[in-house]
């Protein structure tokens, strides 16, 4: 593959994966939404849960060994660290990034703020994989409960309920259900 057809791979890439990237910042803010309002709604059937600890414990996350990854970081660090004048914000993200393994991130960046890069031609399908979780990120959403409760048909709402039952280890009588949850049953 010639550098310029190379060029416009990337770009499309690059197209679709800020599609994507928008469309899962909607997916995770309507998530956000529906699940307080599925709590709210089904609140005297779900048992509170105790507040989780506040401190992290997890282990801090690993570097990149991708040799492109890192050549592309290297590359926005050294323009876009916040002691050279860089945004603080912006370079956490490119952090993000390279501990994710996010290369069409970091490459977006890239290409958002000038920084000159080079990437192989094995790397196209790092790209697309990224893409590809990106979409799955997007429908993980989109089979919650509370995602397809509001957004559901009827079947799927009652399909909701008999999971609901199955997780609270009861089944779910529709007689005994509010009127606020029957009026989505209709």
């Amino acid at each position: 593959m010639n550098q310029n057809q190379m060029k416009n791979n990337l770009k499309k890439l690059l197209y679709h994966y800020k599609f994507l990237k928008l469309e899962l910042e909607d997916v995770k803010e309507e998530h956000s939404i529906l699940a307080g309002e599925f709590e709210t709604l089904f609140s005297d059937m779900i048992p509170k849960e105790e507040p989780e600890s506040v401190i992290d414990e997890s282990e801090p996350k690993p570097k990149s060994d991708d040799e492109s990854i890192k050549k592309v970081y290297k590359a926005l660090a050294k323009k876009l660290h916040p002691d050279k004048g860089g945004d603080e914000e912006r370079f956490k993200k490119i952090v993000e990034d390279y501990q994710s393994n996010n290369l069409l991130g970091l490459i977006d960046t890239a290409v958002e703020n000038d920084v000159d890069f080079n990437i192989s031609d094995d790397d196209e399908k790092k790209l697309e994989q990224i893409i590809e979780e990106t979409k799955n990120k997007i429908e993980h959403y989109k089979t919650t409960l509370a995602y397809v409760w509001k957004n559901g048909n009827k079947l799927q709402r009652f399909q909701v309920l008999s999971t609901l039952g199955m997780y609270l280890g009861k089944p779910i009588n529709v007689e005994n259900l509010s009127a606020d949850i029957k009026k989505y049953l209709e």
